[in-house]
Parts: C-alpha cells; sequence; structure tokens
C-alpha cells in the first residue's frame, strides 16, 4: 500500500440560519464548542500524519485569517 498525503478542502460558507433563527449572532464557524470555536476544534480532529494540508473557504467577514494563523502555530 502506497502512503499518500491527501489535501482536505473545508467550506465554510454558510450563513448559520439555524442558529441565527434562535437567536445566536456568532457566526457558525466562531461559536464555542467547549473551549474552542467550532472551526478550531473540526481542524484539531482533522491533524493526522496522512493529512498534508487544509484549506478553509470562508465568508470573508468571519476574519478567520487570525484565528487560523494562531490555530496552525498550535497545530
Amino acid at each position: 500500500m502506497v502512503n499518500q498525503k491527501v489535501q482536505l478542502v473545508i467550506p465554510m460558507a454558510g450563513e448559520g440560519n439555524r442558529f441565527r433563527a434562535v437567536g445566536v449572532t456568532t457566526p457558525k464557524p466562531l461559536i464555542n464548542v467547549g473551549g474552542l470555536k467550532m472551526f478550531e476544534l473540526v481542524l484539531a480532529n482533522l491533524v493526522r500524519p496522512e493529512v498534508a494540508k487544509i484549506v478553509l473557504i470562508a465568508r470573508e467577514e468571519f476574519a478567520l485569517e487570525e484565528h487560523s494563523r494562531q490555530l496552525s502555530k498550535v497545530l
């Protein structure tokens, strides 16, 4: 079996309408889940030796650049 690295693309462009419907105003990727932002929790679960790169596609207004830079230092 050949060990191949994979690249993951994660779309995070939804508006989070179901969250908004119940009064949550925080953008969905930034909602706190157990002390981490939702997108941080997802990324933490995807860090594996076979994953070479993770690309996030998000709305500009989510302003994830700084969050992502800080997270990449930790992971």
